[in-house]
């Protein structure tokens, strides 16, 4: 290795690898320099490192060995090299010892300050031989040094920029240092004020004063106030911080008090203004509460009862002393059913932090209910509401809802008297030509036919009305749309013409949605006869089951297997714009008189709102249409026990109460030949006579009746006087109707009209216990 490659920085000399290490055992300090904390070195004349001690490679890791054969060069600094390799030159050079400060790298890799002195040693001719080197770490000193000299810099800083003056004096009170805030504040030049002493400022009656704290002033700072004379002769008053230092000089600061008195006012001034303007939005805010006929209060979410309203809006809107409202928590005046969604808000607003248009029924004063919107938002545990009175907002809603339903069904009136009337006329036309031919027994099976098929059409155009009037009683069941779909192939093949084809692309893995299956069955029905229609020539029409895809379920805030999709296209005609604005409108067709009646896409988007989805339409002229179904998906219940007649059933005897002459003769019939033992009552009053007189099994009862006392009634009474009777509910009523009566399907319910399959099919249902009262 080259010479210039491995010097040392210390001793600046190569370490070549073939020339020995001279012994070191004759030094009499060897024992000494070992056991020194410094690190200690010793080279020959020349300069190569001949011995260290352990202090040395502990820091540096490298014994004499290493050295020889690396040099020193990577334990320097290469910025400061350049000089160490000098100045150890010159000392070598001239023979006398160097000290110096400079880097140091340690084994670990990084660089600390050490103290390098190195001695020339002798021989008994006076010739170096040796020279001995010691490196001790100052990095403690460096850094305190550092320190101190910023301390210095920033304390000199401080003085010179220090935006209140400071005065030092000797311990006769002559100045000797002042800074130019000091020559600012009294007008003074530097040199003039370092010719003064205390009394020249402050004056000879506060001179005695000033020297009497000097004792005070020892042990801790003393402040006080103080008047300084001015070079213009004006005096300032100031506020002065007095200490006296360990060589009895004086240090003081001095703040200008008039500076201190003017921010004061002017804090004054400007709390006075900020309160006059927090007294104003007071003021503002109150009137604003005053004027606002939309009820306000501040609420913590942790106690429910408020902490401030606009009384005159609560008092005019529920009647209540605004002192009452402000010592009851609000939930305690909510409607009994509308309570638990009430509670179920804090959910929400923990959740969102915000509620908007929620809408529930307190009670007022009077006893009356008043129905309030909300708009609520949550900072912490303060819930800032927003009420409005909407009680004749809901009712105008509500009249302009069945002055619209009155409407269409006026609208409606001539075409569903046409297609009554012909079914009418099947069926009196059959009944009448089986009592004239009652032999004739392939004709009355003809015409039995012909005559149930009437009453089907005749119920499911019933179905639809209701279904479109949102009024119809639903089980909520779910269904398997892949099952229904498969068996309804056969129907909806012979509902299209000949040079139509149907094409089925069923996504196996979609079954259950929620939805009733008889309004699925007719949703599809409704619309592959409009795909029909709207073929004048040959075509297609696709019935298709599938999940959402992604555009779908960001545009309409789907879940993608929270949802099913039932597509329905044809390549027909397409529709407009103007009509596709009005597809779902009940009674709405584009048909010609008696060939529509405007129900069926109605239908459609009423049984899909009614399961909780939604339906769309896609069209344009000549291009088709594509109607959309998107139902929630559920999981498949059992199925329903279905059978023939149960023998086992013989010995049940069954109260059938029914205030409907013709239909409780029929009902009555459809027990018996399902072979249970019937009593009829036409009111709740023979009814509640009977159970007196006799044990029942089942309480079949119809939900409307005249008198005091309807069907739900009836069934509570019956129940509790027999505890273990089941109970089957029936009406040809609608759900809206219904749901002031009908107990949250405390009982089951079979809606009118129905067969006898149906029928037996829910007093089967009855035998799983669900027929008994919950609760």
């Amino acid at each position: 290795m080259a010479r210039s490659q491995r010097r040392s920085v210390n001793a600046d000399v190569s370490q070549p690898k073939d020339k020995s290490a001279p012994e070191v055992e004759d030094l009499p300090f060897r024992m000494l320099a070992q056991s020194l904390p410094e690190l200690c070195w010793i080279s020959d004349a020349e300069g190569y490192i001949t011995w260290v001690n352990d202090a040395w490679v502990a820091y540096t890791g490298l014994a004499a060995e290493a050295i020889r054969e690396q040099g020193l060069d990577g334990l320097h600094d290469p910025k400061v090299l350049p000089e160490v390799r000098r100045r150890w030159a010159k000392a070598k050079a001239a023979g006398v010892a160097v000290d110096m400060v400079f880097p140091l790298k340690g084994r670990d890799g990084a660089f600390r300050p050490f103290r390098t002195q190195v001695f020339p040693l002798r021989d008994r001719d006076g010739r170096i031989n040796r020279w001995f080197g010691t490196n001790t770490d100052v990095s403690a000193q460096s850094a305190a040094e550092a320190r101190l000299r910023m301390s210095e810099e920033e304390l000199r800083e401080l003085f010179e920029r220090g935006g209140d003056a400071i005065f030092i004096t000797d311990p006769e009170g002559r100045y000797t240092q002042v800074n130019p805030a000091a020559c600012a504040l009294l007008g003074y030049s530097r040199d003039e004020l370092l010719a003064m002493s205390i009394g020249d400022l402050v004056g000879e009656a506060a001179l005695k004063r000033a020297l009497a704290i000097d004792e005070r002033a020892r042990a801790a700072a003393v402040s006080g106030d103080w008047r300084l004379k001015r070079k213009d002769g004006s005096w300032v008053d100031v506020e002065i911080s007095a200490r006296v230092l360990s060589d009895g000089r004086r240090l003081g600061l001095v703040r200008d008090i008039s500076r201190r008195v003017a921010e004061r006012a002017q804090l004054e001034r400007q709390v006075g203004e900020e309160a006059a303007r927090a007294d104003a939005a007071e003021h503002q805010r109150q009137q604003f509460w005053d004027a606002s006929r939309d009820l306000l209060a501040i609420i913590p979410a942790s106690t429910g009862v408020p902490t401030m309203i606009n009384a005159h809006a609560w008092v005019a809107t529920l009647g209540y002393p605004a002192e009452e409202m402000l010592s009851r928590r609000l939930v305690d005046l909510v409607h009994p059913e509308d309570r638990e969604p009430a509670m179920s808000l804090k959910t929400a607003l923990a959740l969102s932090g915000g509620v908007y248009g929620y809408e529930n029924r307190y009670r007022r004063a009077d006893g009356a209910w008043v129905w309030l919107s909300w708009n609520v938002v949550r900072e912490g545990d303060i819930n800032f509401c927003i009420a409005r009175d909407v009680t004749e907002e809901r009712a105008r809603a509500a009249y302009a809802e069945r002055a619209q339903r009155l409407e269409a069904l006026g609208k409606l009136t001539g075409g569903v008297a046409h297609d009554f009337n012909n079914l009418l006329t099947t069926i009196l036309g059959a009944v009448d030509l089986m009592q004239r031919r009652p032999d004739d027994r392939e004709l009355r099976d003809r015409l039995m036919t012909a005559a149930l098929a009437a009453v089907r059409r005749g119920e499911r155009l019933t179905k639809q009305l209701l279904s479109f009037a949102r009024r119809e009683p639903s089980g909520g069941r779910s269904s398997n749309i892949r099952t229904l779909l498969e068996d309804m192939k056969p129907l909806l093949e012979s509902a299209l013409r000949e040079d139509i084809a149907l094409r089925y692309e069923l996504d196996p893995g979609i079954e259950g949605c929620a939805i009733d299956a008889a309004q699925f069955e007719a949703a599809v029905l409704n619309l592959v006869v409009n795909a029909r229609d709207a073929l004048p020539g040959a075509g297609v029409v696709t019935v298709r089951s599938r999940r959402p895809d992604a555009a779908e379920v960001g545009r309409y805030s789907l879940t993608e297997n929270g949802f099913a999709v039932l597509e329905v296209t044809d390549t027909g005609e397409g529709m407009s714009a103007e009509v596709l604005a009005h597809v779902f409108e009940p009674f709405f067709t584009t048909k010609d008189i008696g060939k529509g009646s405007g129900l069926g896409l109605a239908q459609v988007y009423g049984a899909a709102r009614q399961a909780g989805g939604m339906a769309t339409v896609d069209s344009e002229p000549g291009a088709g249409a594509a109607v959309r179904i998107y139902l929630p998906t559920a999981p498949l219940e059992p199925d329903s026990p279905h059978g023939g007649r149960n023998e086992s059933r013989r010995s049940e005897r069954v109260l059938l109460v029914e205030d409907d002459e013709l239909a409780g003769v029929v009902t009555e019939s459809m027990l018996e030949d399902a072979g249970y033992r019937v009593t009829r009552a036409s009111d709740a009053v023979e009814a509640l006579t009977a159970l007196r007189d006799g044990a029942f099994e089942i309480l079949v009862t119809d939900v409307r009746m005249p008198g005091s006392m309807n069907g739900v009634q009836l069934a509570r009474s019956a129940t509790g006087r027999q505890p273990g009777l089941k109970v089957l509910l029936c009406s040809g009523w609608t759900a809206e109707s219904l749901g002031r009566d009908l107990p949250e399907a405390r009982w089951p319910f079979l809606a009118k009209p129905f067969d006898q399959a149906q029928l037996r099919d829910a007093l089967a249902e009855l035998g799983t216990g669900s027929g008994a009262e919950a609760g």
